[in-house]
């Protein structure tokens, strides 16, 4: 959007001044507002990461990391989904929903059901029912492409879409 509004302002300013009956330099400043407002405009249209987050669910875990070591999670009765991009399985997944639920793989259990919700300062805070020392807390969130991580102090979640 800010490169269309950047052509329209370009061809305004070039277009000769009987056509528009104004100086260059007021020319000059309704490039300035039209680019400014293509700019906010865009900002404000871009998804929030709590958007990202659920739009894009359900991702696929590629590794779970809990105090430096591999967990290799292990959902009893999980249905498996092929990946977005791909025809491969994924067999554990992340789930995040726009009423604020997420299910997380389990550990030789059941899915763990829980809570999560973007706070002010742009983490993600999961509460869990259980699992709680794995799981429960707020995360940093990287996502890159089709690719998500989530790390708090103990645990990273690495997922892909």
């Amino acid at each position: 959007m800010s490169c269309f509004c950047f052509f329209i302002g370009v061809l305004f300013i070039f277009t000769p001044s009987s056509t528009y009956n104004m100086n260059k330099g007021s020319k000059i400043m309704v490039v300035l507002a039209v680019l400014l407002s293509g700019v906010l405009a865009w900002y404000y249209l871009m998804p929030s990461d709590a958007d990202k987050l659920w739009k894009d669910s359900p991702w696929c875990i590629n590794a779970i990391y809990y105090k430096g070591r591999l967990i290799q999670p292990h959902t009893l009765h999980a249905i498996f989904i092929v990946r977005k991009d791909e025809k491969i399985p994924c067999y554990e997944n992340i789930t995040f929903d726009n009423d604020g639920n997420v299910q997380l793989p389990g550990i030789n259990s059941r899915a763990i059901a829980g809570e999560w919700a973007v706070d002010s300062t742009k983490k993600l805070v999961l509460n869990v029912d259980s699992i709680k020392d794995i799981y429960q807390g707020a995360y940093d969130i990287s996502m890159s492409g089709n690719r998500l991580v989530l790390k708090s102090n103990t645990t990273i979640i690495d997922a892909t879409r």
